[in-house]
Parts: C-alpha cells; structure tokens; sequence
C-alpha cells in the first residue's frame, strides 16, 4: 500500500475527538435508561394537571382576617396551593393562615413524622382537627408540614421541575448546553424519585465533553420518620475518561428535620459498582455509601429554595473513596418559572492512572417547577 492508500484509508476510518481521546459509547442500558428518563419527565409534566376534583367547597382564613372560599390542592413547602373562582390557584404561605376547614379527606403530615388521614377542620385559631368523632385528633397549624387530598390521582400527586441553559463564546468558539429535570410522587408509605442532569461542551466544532446522570430511587416511610431505602444511579463523564457507572444498593435512613421551611435527612447503606474507564476493564465494587440531603425555603417578593445533596461511598477493600455532590439555588421570577444556579463535584481518590481525580462546574439555567 502506497503512502496516498493509506492516507485516503486513514481519512475514511477517522473520528471526531474528545480532548484527543475517542471515547466509546455508552452501553445501550445506559442509554436506554436516560432516554426513559426523559419519557418519564415528558409524562409527568403533561398530565400533571389532571387530577381528581372535590369543589370548590374548602374555607380559608387568614391572619388578617381575610377569608375565602376554594379547592385545597396540596400544602407542600410552606405553602398551601388553592384554587379559586375570583382569583385563580394561588399558593398562599402557610404561617399566615388562622383556619381551614374542608369536607374532604386528607393526609396530614406533622413535623413528628406522624400522620393523620380524615376531614379537617379548624375548632379555634391555629389549631386543626383530623377526623370525625372517636377518632378526632388535634394539632396545631404550625405543625404541618403537608397535607394532601387523598383522592387525588397519581398524576396530581407528582412534583417536579425541569430547566435547561445555553452559553457561547464566540472568542473560543465554546458551546455549552446543560439540562435538568426531576420528578418525585409520595404516596402514604413511599416517596420515588427521578433526576436526571446533562451537560454538553461543544469547542471548535469537533471537540466535546460530555456529563450525564440518571438517579432513581426509592423510599419506604415506617414509624418515628425512619425509612429504608433502594437507590440505583447511571452516569458517565467523558473529561475523567469514565465511559460509565452503575450502582444499585440499598440501606436504611431517617428523616432528622422535617418543618414549614426546611429539611434534612441522612441515608446509609450497601451498594454494588461497575464501571467501565477508557482502556480498563470493567471492575465490580462493593461500597458503603452514605446520603445526606438538606433542603431550605425561603418566602418573601420571590420565593427561594437551596438543596444540597451529597452521597459518598467508600470501597469496602478499603482502597478508594469517592464523592458526588450537587447543590442547587432556584429562585422564582413569575409563577412557576424561576432561575437556576447549580453546582456539581464529582471525586474519586484512586482514578485509573492518567486520569483526574474530579470534576467541577456551575450552571445557570431558566426552569419551570410543577
């Protein structure tokens, strides 16, 4: 072969580059599984508006005396959601309401943990009543933490947001793309949960970086706010050369504070890794891994919330530990619609040789919570 047959064969065969490194696809389960993923958030958006109506036959009133009549929709994060005839659904801020009284039946959720199921009533000021005769139990307002209409849908019952960001820079011809959505659906005992994050880096229109991670899991409440739950996590990140990550597992939690205006809980177990690096074999790791998640909210002209979630997870052979954490601040423009700034970090102590120990970045985005 002379040296123009090679060069014309070597033309051919040639791929775009990753900061000079080819890095092979995802594994079709990988792949699947983000795209289910987005069908999930797609779904949940769409029909989320359907739920199961009772009337507009609810009684509201305020501190200041004011008093309406509406649909309870849900009290969840210090703010009780009503829909009305005169003024629409508006969310209402749950330390500024005197009584509530609806014929419906709900579930009650204190800051205790416990919860009551049964129509509600208020028989003084801040108090509320959860049943009927025998079975009547009292608390005050300011120990709810949420309440919900039992007879609402599946669909109603899901909470969630979405957000996407752009960003170029015409000097270094750098694009940036990044996406977030999550969905999360409580029941009486279960509380599931979909997230999943993308970023894309686009530089000189043939280099790129890719981030993307799935997490799903499952949580199961029992007595005195302890529940045990099951996790399984997807990701991949070409800048630390990982083609991708899959860890299942499962262990045991408990929710430490759980108000009007914050929360915070801690989970720790077992978990199984396998990973997949550029030019290593695939490994299998057991983990012990450990989650902490606090959650602020903040009223005011515009609502603000700040989560900060961290799962660490240590090599039960006691060679390598490794860290992921992401936190966000969402803060609301108009109804629903907010700006998003997040952070990530991604560290792993005993990275394959040749490739970095973590990853780092911040993102602003514009969002839509549901």
């Amino acid at each position: 072969m002379n040296q123009r047959d090679l060069t014309e064969n070597l033309a051919k065969t040639s791929k775009p580059m990753s900061r000079g490194r080819d890095i092979p696809r995802a594994p079709r389960d990988f792949t699947d599984c983000a795209i289910a993923a987005l069908a999930v958030l797609f779904v949940a958006i769409c029909p989320a508006v359907a739920w199961a109506s009772h009337g507009k036959v609810d009684h509201i009133t305020l501190k200041t005396g004011d008093r309406f009549t509406g649909e309870i929709v849900r009290l969840v994060r210090g703010k009780l959601t009503v829909k009305t005839d005169a003024l629409g659904t508006v969310s209402i801020e749950w330390n500024k309401i005197s009584r509530i009284e609806s014929p419906a039946e709900y579930e009650v959720e204190t800051t205790s943990g416990i919860r009551f199921f049964g129509v509600i009533a208020s028989p003084a000021d801040g108090q509320l009543t959860v049943g009927t005769g025998a079975l009547m139990l009292t608390t005050p307002l300011a120990d709810v933490v949420e309440l919900t209409p039992i007879e609402r849908s599946f669909w109603s019952r899901l909470d969630g947001s979405v957000s996407a960001g752009f960003s170029y820079t015409q000097a270094s011809e750098l694009t940036q793309w990044s996406f977030h959505g999550d969905v999360r659906q409580r029941s009486r005992n279960w509380l599931t949960q979909a997230t999943f994050d993308s970023m894309l880096t686009i530089e000189n229109d043939d280099e790129h970086e890719s981030r993307q991670t799935l997490t799903l899991s499952a949580d199961r409440f029992f007595a005195k706010r302890w529940f045990g739950s099951a996790l399984g996590q997807f990701s991949r990140n070409e800048d630390l050369g990982l083609i991708y990550r899959s860890v299942t597992g499962g262990g045991i939690g408990r929710v430490l504070i759980d108000a009007a205006t914050a929360a915070f809980s801690a989970v720790g177990g077992l978990s199984l890794t396998r990973e997949k690096y550029v030019d290593v074999e695939a490994e299998n790791r057991g983990e012990f891994y450990t989650g902490l998640r606090w959650d602020r909210f903040s009223f005011g002209n515009k609502d603000v919330d700040v989560t900060i979630s961290a799962l660490g997870f240590a090599d039960l052979r006691g060679n390598r530990v490794r860290a992921e954490l992401n936190s966000s601040v969402q803060r609301e423009i108009i109804h629903n619609l907010n700006w998003t700034f997040t952070l990530f970090e991604s560290y792993n102590s005993a990275p394959p040789s040749g490739e970095r120990k973590n990853d780092f970045g911040v993102t602003a985005a514009l969002g839509w919570t549901f």
